[in-house]
C-alpha cells in the first residue's frame, strides 16, 4: 500500500510517464507551425488582386489561383491520410524509430535543392470567394484533428515518395505545414514576377 501511495504521489509530480508531457509539447509545437503558416498564407492571399489570380507568367508552371486551390484541397486530402494512419494499429516506439523524419520532410520540401511541385489543376476553386468558403473550414478541421487525436506518434502511414517513407501521425501534420509553405513560396515568386499585372518584389 505504501509503495502504491508513493507511485501515485510521483505521478502527481510529473515524475512518471514523461512521454505524455513530451507529446503535449510536440502537439503544441506543430499546432503553432500550422497556425502561423496558415495565417501567413491568408495574409498573402489578401494581397492578390482578381487580375492576378489566373495570370500565367513565363517560367512558372501554375497560376496563383491554381497554387491556392492546390493548397486548399491538399489540406483536406492530407487530413484523410492522417485518418488512415490513425486507423492502423499503434506501433509503440514509432516516434523514436522515425525521430529524424521531420528534418527529412523539411529538407525535401523547403531545402536548397527543393523544386516547384507540378500538379493537376482540378478547377474546384475558381476565385477568392470559393477559396474563402473552402479553405478556412478545411484548416479548422485539420486543427481539430490534431487537438482531438491521441497517440499520434504511435501511428504510422507511408508516404509514396520513397525518400520520405514512413511518417507518424504527428509527422504528417508537419508534412501538411511544409507542403503549404512550399506552395506559398511559389505564390510569392509569381507575385514578384515582372509579367504579373501590378507585380512587386516582395509579398510582405
Amino acid at each position: 500500500m505504501k509503495r502504491l501511495a508513493l507511485l501515485v504521489f510521483a505521478c502527481s509530480l510529473g515524475v512518471v510517464a514523461p512521454a505524455s508531457a513530451q507529446s503535449d509539447a510536440e502537439i503544441a509545437k506543430i499546432r503553432k507551425v500550422l497556425a502561423d503558416g496558415s495565417a501567413r498564407f491568408m495574409k498573402i492571399i489578401e494581397t492578390v488582386t482578381d487580375d492576378q489570380w489566373s495570370v500565367r507568367v513565363s517560367g512558372i508552371a501554375h497560376t496563383i489561383g491554381e497554387e491556392v486551390e492546390h493548397i486548399a484541397l491538399s489540406e483536406n486530402d492530407l487530413l484523410q491520410i492522417v485518418d488512415r494512419a490513425l486507423q492502423k494499429e499503434a506501433e509503440p516506439g514509432a516516434s523514436e524509430r522515425l525521430a529524424d523524419k521531420e528534418g527529412t520532410i523539411h529538407e525535401i520540401m523547403l531545402g536548397e535543392d527543393a523544386t516547384a511541385e507540378r500538379f493537376k489543376y482540378k478547377d474546384k476553386i475558381a476565385d477568392r470567394r470559393d477559396f474563402m468558403e473552402y479553405y478556412p473550414p478545411a484548416h479548422e478541421r485539420l486543427m481539430q484533428k490534431l487537438d482531438s487525436s491521441a497517440d499520434l506518434g504511435q501511428h504510422v502511414y507511408r508516404h509514396p515518395n520513397s525518400k520520405i517513407g514512413e511518417l507518424t501521425g504527428v509527422q504528417w501534420f508537419y508534412y501538411v505545414a511544409y507542403h503549404r509553405e512550399r506552395h506559398v513560396r511559389q505564390i510569392e515568386a509569381i507575385l514578384a514576377h515582372p509579367d504579373l499585372p501590378g507585380s512587386h518584389q516582395s509579398a510582405d
